[in-house]
């Protein structure tokens, strides 16, 4: 019996230690498939619940793609720009469009996506068409979008702008801004817009400055400058505005290192132990904020090119990133999507295996839902589908279909008892996920199968369940309104179905109540059975 006993804690603690290191914060596969990103991403941003990348790029997990891509978690949409791919700067949501900040010298200084096609942007802004302009620097502040760069007023002036657009008409913020090089970072702290970049100047005074506009005037904050290097980036982290480049100089001459605090009044420093070549991107991710750029264990802790700090220590996600060469080696863009940090940038590996140009980071591999079940109703008789995606690139995943919290099984009346034949209630995904769909079907439906119906994907470190798709049975046939009756509001109903023929086209009402013989077309054959139910006026 002690054997016994002592067999079964072995088996539990060694279960335990597999699970642990199942459940650590791991690099996730970049996406399903074997095609990858051929070129580098510089921009991202979560809109309208979609995740979209911006680069150079001529390819995608997509196929062939050309400059944006749109991921929901398990599968990729090739939603390629007019032109390009081009020297992309920034990605920004504003009202119910995308807009997409581009470098340009005659061509558009940008995009607006309104969830079906692309328009040309910035077109009203009042800048010169002759020379190179870009928007390298999208933003919200006080409720309006925010446009900054090289926008260049007329022939004789190198001027930066920075407009704001209300969704009519472009406002100047005034300030005349000057230099080699344009903005490239904006922030909004304390109420305040924060704009900057290497070799900027305002009015004609030093470089490499940040600028501050309280709502009526620019100022200069410091007293410091930005040294000679690439990247910048701003963020609000913990009451702070951080500020990061390659090197943050202080007024006399000194440094702050790479990483700078300004809390409205005073800058402050950030140790880091050695030399950065550059700071692209920060991030907030589980409450640390994530630092990328390019750099190989310049914070003391094993990070290459990515880093967390909670506000008190550094500490590396796995090996980082990786390149081939030092050009080839850089994060420049950063965010979180549904639970997971998205990497974006010029590099080859994450984790130590190929990712290029885009990776995922997760602190807890928890399958999360991609593509949710759809509430719908259905006919009796006919058959019932309902079908969801777990988000890709997770290992050792099963997923379960429930019924108002219960299991469904497979065979006749699994869902409920007395109802239809049920197929697909449970299995498992590839391993890692590859996106693919999992479908429930119940077929001949009755009356007892409707309900709330959920979807559980599990690993060995937690488990993701849908939101619940509501499904209803309509056991009187053409009553399309679920009035009680068959009447000349159904008619109207079916003809607009009829139309549409196909119940997959775009509006036809979800569930296909109007195909009476489930062949997916409402049809001639479908007219003559709603005739006869017509005639009958009333539901029994």
């Amino acid at each position: 019996m002690l054997k016994f006993v002592l067999a079964v804690i072995g088996a539990v603690g060694a279960g335990a230690a597999v699970r642990a290191d199942d459940c650590a914060g791991k690099w996730l596969p970049a996406a399903p498939g074997t095609q990858s990103f051929d070129g580098e991403l510089a921009a991202m941003t979560v809109f309208d619940g979609g995740f979209f990348v911006a680069g150079n790029f001529r390819a995608s997990p997509a196929g062939s793609n050309r400059g944006v891509a749109l991921w929901n978690g398990a599968n990729w949409t090739a939603i390629s720009t007019p032109t390009g791919p081009f020297p992309t700067c920034d990605l920004q949501g504003f009202g119910d469009k995308l807009f997409l900040g581009v470098r340009s010298f005659l061509g558009p200084l940008g995009y607006t996506w309104n969830g079906a096609s692309w328009s040309v942007a910035f077109q009203d802004l009042p800048i010169s068409a002759a020379f190179p302009k870009s928007a390298n620097a999208l933003d919200i502040y006080q409720g309006k979008l925010v446009a900054a760069g090289t926008l260049r007023l007329n022939s004789s002036s190198s001027s930066n702008g920075v407009w704001l657009w209300d969704g009519s008409q472009w406002t100047s913020l005034g300030g005349v801004f000057s230099g080699l090089n344009p903005i490239t970072a904006t922030a909004v702290f304390q109420g305040d817009l924060y704009v900057g970049g290497h070799s900027v100047y305002l009015g004609g005074t030093s470089n490499g400055e940040i600028f501050r506009y309280d709502g009526q005037q620019w100022s200069k904050i410091g007293p410091f400058g930005l040294g000679p290097g690439i990247g910048l980036a701003m963020r609000v982290y913990q009451g702070k505005l951080i500020i990061a480049s390659s090197d943050v100089k202080t007024g006399g001459g000194g440094s702050y290192g790479p990483l700078a605090t300004w809390d409205g009044i005073s800058l402050g420093r950030i140790p880091v132990p050695t030399y950065v070549t550059s700071i692209d991107a920060l991030t907030e991710y589980n409450g640390d904020l994530i630092i990328g750029g390019n750099f190989i264990d310049s914070f003391g802790v094993g990070a290459n090119c990515i880093v967390r700090w909670n506000g008190t220590n550094f500490a590396p996600l796995g090996v980082g990133i990786a390149g081939t060469s030092t050009s080839g080696r850089r994060v420049t863009t950063l965010e979180t999507y549904r639970g997971e940090l998205i990497v974006g940038g010029d590099f080859d590996t994450a984790g130590g295996v190929a990712s290029p140009y885009f990776a995922r980071w997760t602190d807890n591999p928890t399958p999360w839902v991609a593509i949710a079940p759809v509430s719908k109703p259905v006919n009796q008789g006919l058959t019932l589908t309902l079908t969801a995606a777990a988000a890709s690139g997770y290992s050792n995943v099963t997923y379960k279909w429930q019924r108002n919290g219960t299991d469904v099984a497979d065979g006749a009346g699994g869902a409920s008892p007395g109802g239809g034949n049920v197929s697909g209630a449970s299995g498992a995904l590839a391993s890692p996920n590859d996106g693919s769909s999992v479908t429930l079907t119940i077929s001949n439906v009755q009356a007892s199968d409707a309900g709330a119906y959920k979807v559980v994907f599990d690993n060995t470190c937690n488990a993701g369940t849908s939101a619940a798709a509501n499904v209803s049975v309509n056991t009187c046939l053409g009553d399309l309104n679920a009035d009680g009756f068959i009447n000349d509001t159904d008619f109207t109903i079916f003809a607009a179905a009829y139309d549409l023929l196909l119940c997959d086209a775009p509006g036809m009402p979800v569930g296909c109540l109007s195909d009476w013989n489930g062949d997916g077309v409402v049809d001639d054959a479908d007219f003559q059975e709603f005739v006869v139910a017509y005639g009958q006026v009333a539901c029994e």
